[in-house]
């Protein structure tokens, strides 16, 4: 498979490897993937907004907060859209559904970073990739947790919506981050490694990351694509409403 600069070459094999993995444990991973000056220029530019915001937690909003970074050269790359599809059409055996490729860069840095952590949640979309940017190597590393494939593809919209409903509740948070912090949860700890990429059933998953420490950056995009239920109406008006 061709793809931009950002990338280097996807062998088919590689895709199948990777639709067997999430099959099996809820994530694959394509090592390597980023080239070196790209993930360089894509910590600079996190490494400003950081500088920007005075060490404090950092949102990226739109694809003009990330232009120039590579990230966006990634995000509009029709070959890496391929590749997620690919993952999606042949993990389902169904075609992705036609739907906007929704891009979230996401960094936590200072004090305020532990708002932003341990919310467990699940996504809408049915294939999510991790470009892992800068993560620490000591301390806490704000880890990956995720219960993988745990949840069904629901036949409709308000099913999932029900799931989300009772999931994103303080009774249910609180729980999970108990059961987290006394181990008795089947949890996958994933460590991200800049320079790879990951993906997920991230709609089956429930996941969150970890807090890391206060003095230690970790930023990370997200890359969703392939939302089950982004024909049913009621959805696109809630998110018309929303925009």
């Amino acid at each position: 498979m061709a793809v931009s600069q950002t990338m280097t070459a996807v062998a088919d094999d590689d895709i199948a490897r990777i639709v067997l993995d999430t099959g099996r444990r809820g994530r694959g991973c394509l090592p390597g993937l980023i080239a070196a000056p790209d993930l360089a220029a894509m910590r600079a530019s996190v490494g400003s907004a950081v500088e920007r915001s005075q060490g404090s937690h950092v949102g990226f909003t739109g694809p003009d907060a990330v232009a120039g970074s590579r990230l966006d050269a990634l995000a509009a790359s029709p070959d890496f859209r391929d590749l997620i599809r690919s993952i999606y059409d042949r993990g389902t055996g169904r075609p992705a559904p036609a739907e906007d490729f929704h891009q979230v860069p996401r960094c936590l840095a200072g004090s305020g970073m532990d708002r932003h952590s341990l919310r467990f949640h699940c996504d809408s979309s049915g294939t999510t990739a991790l470009v892992p940017v800068e993560i620490p190597g000591t301390g806490r590393t704000g880890d990956l947790v995720m219960l993988p494939n745990i949840r069904r593809s629901r036949a409709s919209y308000f099913a999932d919506l029900v799931d989300k409903v009772l999931l994103d509740n303080a009774a249910t948070q609180l729980a999970l981050r108990v059961l987290l912090k006394l181990r008795l949860l089947p949890l996958v700890r994933i460590k991200p490694r800049p320079g790879d990429i990951y993906f997920f059933w991230r709609y089956r998953s429930i996941h969150t990351n970890e807090a890391c420490d206060p003095d230690k950056v970790r930023a990370t995009a997200l890359f969703h694509d392939a939302d089950p239920h982004a024909a049913n109406r009621w959805k696109r008006s809630a998110g018309r409403a929303a925009a």
